[in-house]
């Protein structure tokens, strides 16, 4: 997986964009002020450095070196403070308790049996009351080929979603379909789902 990553991120443009994803975007009004957050698989560092800008406590870990080169690179030109870490999310010891949110957005690499690893490790994680914001794509993405994976079996339905984050307060679960333009990388008509859940306290 590095290999794949790190000559995809080895293109001197950015190739999901400097912007934050829509999604991450539109719900950060959801965080309390100074909120510690974290995010995985967060690549060339958009949504991170976005997140830090607001004045957040920043995370975010991938498992390219050098898609984190060039977040370290765009923190600089943002000004702003990310404490970036390499990790590979499926196999990473996750803290318990820690974060206030956990932005999870684009990261359907993980075929079912890994990311019910992962989707473990993000619930360990948040804090008793803390909020997971997930974000990816659905099965009909496969007929608009405008990014994501080729593999059915690694997209979100609502019920997966449900399954996976049973016992938490699901406060937001929508499907939809919309025009990204998120770089090269993620352009064109989209099938998504957002997903914004409460861990209990």
């Amino acid at each position: 997986m590095t290999n794949m990553w790190d000559d995809r991120f080895s293109a001197s443009e950015f190739i999901f964009g400097k912007s934050p994803s829509q999604f991450v975007e539109k719900f950060a009004n959801h965080l309390k002020p100074n909120s510690k957050i974290y995010l995985p698989a967060d690549g060339e560092g958009r949504n991170s450095c976005f997140l830090a800008s607001l004045g957040h406590e920043t995370f975010a870990s991938d498992y390219s070196v050098v898609g984190q080169e060039k977040a370290k690179k765009l923190a600089a030109e943002l000004g702003v403070n990310v404490h970036f870490s390499i990790a590979d999310i499926e196999n990473d010891i996750w803290p318990e308790n820690e974060y206030d949110a956990i932005f999870a957005v684009f990261i359907q690499f993980s075929p079912p049996e890994a990311r019910a690893k992962v989707f473990e490790g993000i619930k360990k994680a948040a804090k008793k009351g803390g909020l997971i914001f997930l974000h990816g794509y659905t099965p009909k993405q496969l007929e608009y080929k405008t990014g994501g994976p080729s593999a059915i079996e690694n997209l979100y339905t609502k019920e997966v979603l449900q399954n996976a984050f049973d016992g938490f307060e699901i406060k937001l679960l929508e499907d939809y379909e919309t025009e990204l333009d998120e770089g090269a990388g993620h352009k064109g008509m989209s099938a998504l789902i957002d997903m914004i859940a409460q861990k209990p306290i």
